[in-house]
């Protein structure tokens, strides 16, 4: 339903590279990419914007990176897991700096599925 890119708050001291909204439920995304998307530092920004002080526990979270985590960043993605960020893994990006058709597909539906968009057809 809603979309908001590049989203700032308390001052600029909290960034919130994507928001999204479907019907009455929010979800917010950093997207990662190159070394970045490697590291845990979406995971821990998440966790601060999706924190209870700040747009609270309710808030659906999303770690998008243009790469795939194989067996060496296990550690990552069960980190990500127990903190209930979905993990997005778009590496057609890495490649040539577009999102393939599958890899559009991909990110429509983990968002969609995630704050109930899919049912409504969207």
């Amino acid at each position: 339903d809603e979309r908001l890119l590049g989203v700032k708050l308390l001052g600029g001291v909290l960034d919130i590279d994507l928001v999204v909204r479907c019907g009455n439920r929010v979800g917010i995304a950093e997207v990662k990419s190159g070394g970045k998307a490697l590291s845990k530092e979406g995971i821990s920004q998440l966790g601060t914007a999706g924190g209870r002080e700040f747009l609270g526990t309710y808030t659906s979270r999303f770690l998008i990176v243009d790469t795939v985590w194989d067996h060496t960043r296990s550690n990552l993605r069960e980190l990500a897991k127990l903190r209930g960020i979905e993990l997005v893994e778009l590496p057609s990006y890495r490649i040539d700096g577009r999102l393939s058709r599958e890899d559009r597909q991909r990110l429509a539906e983990v968002v969609g599925q995630k704050l109930g968009c899919s049912e409504r057809g969207r």
